[in-house]
């Protein structure tokens, strides 16, 4: 059994499904569990969103329209994230509904077809019962490991957070051990 840890970093927040564009994904980050888990494989790209990036968007991230453009196009890069999804049971996404949602629509964009692993888990309602509803992932790192995140909004070190508050769960096993 494998486990994927994913996150996107993109050009804005998802709009209402009738809307006529959706915004795009910049970067992709994954981490693959092992039954044991552990990492075991790990994916970090750039992606060129083949539209302007906007300055709040780099304030945010770091990620720039330079970084990008000599990047791969969602549709370029998307074998390349197949093939790191094969064979994996169960996808964790701090909140899934966007992330999800941002592959989808990509997807319809390009005219791509992608199955989803059937068990879906977001850690952002998982962890509501704790919280008394939705919490950020720096603020789910801090009360977790005793520590405030250097979040700098990266696909894969948002990962790896994820990971961290995970494995520090020992009555909450969702990655295995």
């Amino acid at each position: 059994m494998h486990v994927v840890i994913f996150d996107t970093e993109t050009t804005g927040l998802l709009s209402p499904s009738c809307a006529k564009e959706q915004p795009r994904i910049i970067e992709v980050g994954a981490l693959k569990i092992d039954s044991k888990g552990d990492i075991c494989d790990e994916l970090s790209q750039l992606i060129n969103p083949e539209i302007e990036i906007q300055k709040n968007i780099t304030k945010i991230t770091g990620i720039n329209q330079q970084a990008v453009e000599d990047q791969p196009t969602f549709k370029e890069f998307f074998p390349k994230f197949e093939e790191f999804f094969d064979g994996v049971n169960v996808l964790i996404c701090h909140n899934a509904s966007f992330d999800v949602g941002m592959v989808n629509a990509e997807l319809k964009r390009n005219g791509l077809s992608f199955k989803f692993p059937e068990t879906i888990i977001c850690t952002a309602l998982e962890y509501q019962h704790v919280f008394g509803g939705y919490v950020k992932l720096k603020d789910m790192y801090k009360h977790f490991l005793g520590v405030e995140l250097e979040q700098k909004h990266r696909a894969l070190e948002d990962c790896i957070a994820v990971y961290e508050i995970l494995k520090s769960q020992e009555q909450y096993n969702i990655i295995g051990k």
